[in-house]
C-alpha cells in the first residue's frame, strides 16, 4: 500500500443538524479490534470511523478507502458503491494498517449532522506546497486560512511571498468536515478531537477513485 500514514487530531468547532439523508450501513464478517474505516466527503481528509460487526458508515456521497481487487493499491469509492466482497483499508490510531471485507451493504434513511473542524498547517508545510513542481498552493490557496502565528492576523494568499524568509511566523488552517448519522453525532461535542487522515503535504486529489495529479491538473472540492 502507498497510503502515507498521516493521522492528525481535528478539534471539532461546529456540529449542525442537516436533516435526513440516505445512510450506508455496512456489515463485516470480522475485523481487527481498535481499527477504523476511513471515510469523508473530501479526498484530502478522511475521518476514522470505529468498526463493529455493523457500522452506520455515513451518507451515500462519502468517500471510503478501498483496495483495488486487481492491483491491491488504494482506491477511493463512494460508500454507495460498496458491495459484498469489496476490501476496505482500515487503520488503528497509530496508523498501522489492516483490511476488512464487506459482507453486506444496505442504504437506509437516517438523521444526519454536519461536523466541522480545522487542521493547522505549519508555515514550512505551506511553502513545501509552493515549492512543488505542481504548485499545489496556487491551485488550492483559497481553501487555506493563512494567519500570523503571533497575533492571529489574517494574511492574504497573494502576500505569502513576503513570508518566505519567515516561515515560522505563519500558519494556515485547512477546513476538515464530515457528515455523520445521529447515532455517532450523539457521541461528539464541540471541542472534542477526532483523528483524521490528512493527505499532506501533497493534498493529493482523486478522480474516479484514483490519484489525480501531474502538470496542469488539479481537482478542487468544496
Amino acid at each position: 500500500m502507498s497510503i502515507e500514514k498521516k493521522l492528525y487530531p481535528i478539534q471539532i468547532e461546529e456540529i449542525k443538524d442537516i436533516g435526513k439523508g440516505d445512510n450506508v450501513c455496512l456489515t463485516f464478517q470480522k475485523f481487527e479490534k481498535e481499527h477504523y474505516m476511513l471515510t469523508g466527503p473530501y479526498n484530502r481528509a478522511l475521518f476514522l470511523v470505529p468498526l463493529a460487526s455493523e457500522v452506520n458508515a455515513g451518507p451515500v456521497s462519502m468517500y471510503s478507502f478501498c483496495k483495488d481487487p486487481n492491483t491491491k493499491k488504494e482506491k477511493t469509492k463512494y460508500l454507495n458503491e460498496l458491495k459484498p466482497g469489496d476490501e476496505m483499508v482500515t487503520m488503528d490510531s497509530d496508523g498501522n494498517e489492516s483490511s476488512i471485507i464487506v459482507k453486506k451493504s444496505k442504504i437506509i434513511p437516517m438523521h444526519m449532522f454536519y461536523t466541522k473542524g480545522r487542521y493547522r498547517i505549519l508555515g514550512s508545510e505551506i511553502f513545501s506546497l509552493i515549492d512543488k513542481e505542481e504548485d499545489y498552493f496556487n491551485y488550492y490557496r483559497d481553501i487555506f486560512h493563512l494567519k500570523e502565528k503571533r497575533n492571529g492576523k489574517s494574511i492574504h494568499a497573494l502576500d505569502i511571498d513576503k513570508y518566505e524568509k519567515k516561515k515560522r511566523e505563519i500558519c494556515a488552517y485547512l477546513d476538515v468536515a464530515t457528515v455523520v448519522p445521529d447515532l455517532r453525532a450523539k457521541q461528539i461535542k464541540i471541542g472534542d478531537k477526532i483523528l483524521a487522515y490528512i493527505q499532506m503535504p501533497g493534498l493529493v486529489s482523486r478522480h474516479f477513485g484514483t490519484n489525480y495529479g501531474g502538470d496542469d491538473t488539479h481537482c478542487i472540492e468544496r
